[in-house]
């Protein structure tokens, strides 16, 4: 059995792997180019599932939440908890909303931006542009207050899933054109799901042993059901023939209003296998699941190949190479790439401590290079751009997490504290 350092160090791998997909999800799949004036052809071949990441990450919240609370909540506790997700949010996060919007957007109307610096974009304002990814956290800090109450109450995390999406499907029903509400709702069984993950997690007294290839495998398995999602299609399939009308949102709302659908629900399955691999978790059936996890794709791949005959092949390249790697992975034996597996993980693990900063400040490096017209126009700048980019952007987060967090938590917030208490 592993130590609670190593068991944190596994899924802090995955947040890092996870972020470094939106990273590359942005720079292709949205058509964000970072060189104004070179366009790379078939860039969104190569995009990858910067979406699913999200609800991955909202898996991922929930459960190291309900790790993090294994006593549930008393009222004593709601606002050390509050301070607590604050403390580790809001320093970063206002410092980043400020930089942006005095380098990117001086312009931003007064309303904007303070929605965007008190977590109510999307609810109250529009996000802004040039950080469209600060949508999530907005929901995220909605699942924290909601927490309170499930914690508070004791409701059964299973129990509570069912009720959000009961409630997120008849709003969709009866009132589609307001359609953040259930797309809230679907967000939250996400991270619901996380949480009661954690709740079984802690009913057991056994735990796995690291499987550093499995993560690895897994790790690409995620880039393929981007692509190729068993349970997806069979939702389609399922909708199609029992009602016609379907569950999509009208196409005029706004996009972070229906940002979280109802099929995104058909991922939920692959977001637990990752966190339950990632996290030692063991379970009855575990190598069975896995295993149909894993091989669930070929079905996909069978219908896009041999059966369906008019699809764009080209943009299931990836995924198919993505899903060749993860299985060949899946299959091999256990000694062949274990050792060089591990050392990735332990890679992984360092993206993941600067995870939450690497997701907050990538878009607005983005934005920024966009306008600069200079050393621009070639491959090799545009190259040389993605390669500063990246840089730049775990520079900037790594200054984040391990200098300016650390300051703000331990020396200035305290402080702070202790002037306003004495007046």
């Amino acid at each position: 059995m592993s130590s609670p350092k190593h068991f944190n160090n596994y899924l802090e791998s995955l947040r890092g792997f996870v972020a470094l997909n939106v990273v590359v999800h942005h720079l292709s799949n949205l058509g964000i180019e970072i060189d104004p004036h070179y366009k790379l052809s078939n860039a969104q071949f190569l995009a990858l599932p910067g979406h699913l990441g999200v609800l991955v990450f909202f898996v991922l919240s929930g459960y190291v939440m309900g790790v993090a609370n294994k006593k549930g909540l008393k009222l004593a506790d709601v606002i050390p908890y509050l301070k607590k997700r604050l403390i580790r949010l809001y320093p970063i996060y206002f410092l980043v909303v400020l930089l942006t919007v005095c380098v990117l957007s001086p312009n931003l109307p007064l309303k904007q931006l303070i929605a965007n610096l008190t977590f109510s974009q999307v609810f109250v304002a529009p996000v802004i542009n040039d950080n469209s990814p600060l949508w999530s956290l907005a929901f995220e800090v909605v699942y924290y207050l909601l927490f309170i109450i499930i914690a508070l109450t004791d409701v059964n995390a299973i129990i509570a899933v069912a009720l959000f999406l009961m409630v997120g499907v008849i709003n969709l029903i009866i009132d589609p054109y307001h359609a953040l509400f259930s797309s809230v709702s679907f967000g939250f069984c996400f991270w619901l799901a996380g949480l009661a993950l954690s709740r079984f997690m802690m009913r057991t007294t056994k735990r796995a042993e690291a499987d550093y290839k499995l993560m690895i495998s897994n790790c690409f398995l995620l880039l393929a059901v981007g692509g190729y999602n068993f349970f997806g299609s069979v939702f389609k399939f399922i909708e199609t023939h029992i009602y016609p009308r379907g569950f999509d949102y009208p196409d005029k709302l706004p996009l972070f209003d229906k940002i979280i659908s109802l099929h995104d629900l058909s991922y939920l399955p692959y977001c637990l296998l990752f966190i339950a691999n990632f996290g030692l978790i063991e379970y009855r059936g575990k190598k069975q699941i896995s295993f149909f996890l894993q091989i669930l794709p070929i079905f996909n791949i069978i219908y896009v190949y041999f059966i369906k005959g008019n699809a764009d092949l080209s943009i299931f390249l990836m995924p198919t190479i993505w899903y060749v790697i993860s299985t060949t992975l899946y299959f091999i034996p256990d000694s062949a790439l274990n050792k060089t597996a591990e050392k990735l993980v332990k890679v992984g693990a360092y993206f993941g401590s600067i995870s939450y900063s690497i997701y907050i400040i990538h878009h607005p490096i983005i934005q920024l290079l966009k306008r600069v017209e200079f050393f621009s126009g070639s491959l090799f700048t545009y190259l040389m751009r993605i390669i500063f980019l990246l840089a730049s952007s775990v520079f900037i987060a790594h200054w984040l997490e391990k200098k300016y967090q650390p300051f703000m938590r331990n020396t200035l917030l305290p402080k702070i504290l202790s002037f306003v208490r004495n007046g």
